[in-house]
């Protein structure tokens, strides 16, 4: 026993380092560092390390709108619609304005040919920020598709008012007008 005592205080250091390491390396004493290293990784479509690190921030702070936001814009993107879909309902729950989580919910559920449910999303966001001339237009293309062409319309054209210099709007109502 006696001569382990040298080599204590070593192992006791060690210790300590790999704890602190290991601490830092989990975030878990810095949860907005791992919120800035996830939306840093989601700029740069590192869809994987940014799910890692956006998963630490909300672990940390279950009520944190913008790690919520930001988790389910990365499994969107990685093509995890169902667990999208679970983290945008969730900031809609947070934050009921989140027009951005509803605009985003609206087009998975298009994606997944829940035209109702993308529908009411459309709505819902455009309920809140009825200025933004894509959620009117999206609406409108898929009122289309179901065949309500006087609504798709009236979506279209609201589309154009709010942003008539939109060459995009304006070739794309057009094109879908002529089918």
């Amino acid at each position: 026993m006696e001569y382990l005592k040298p080599y204590f205080n070593g192992i006791c250091i060690l210790i300590f380092a790999f704890t602190i390491l290991f601490i830092d390396y989990f975030g878990w004493f810095t949860p907005k560092n791992s919120l800035k290293k996830g939306i840093q990784y989601f700029e740069d479509n590192n869809y994987v390390k940014a799910i890692e690190y956006l998963s630490q921030a909300t672990r940390s702070n279950t009520n944190d709108i913008t790690a919520r936001f930001y988790l389910g814009a990365a499994y969107h993107q990685y093509g995890w619609h169902d667990d999208a879909l679970k983290h945008y309902h969730i900031t809609i729950e947070l934050a009921q304005n989140a027009v951005r989580s509803l605009h985003s919910s609206a087009r998975i559920y298009r994606l997944q040919n829940h035209i109702e449910q993308a529908t009411i999303y459309y709505r819902k966001a455009l309920a809140i920020n009825p200025t933004a001339a894509d959620i009117w237009f999206e609406l409108g293309t898929v009122l289309n598709e179901t065949g309500n062409k006087l609504q798709a319309q009236n979506a279209f054209d609201k589309a154009l008012q709010l942003d008539p210099k939109n060459e995009f709007l304006i070739n794309s109502i057009h094109s879908i007008q002529k089918q």
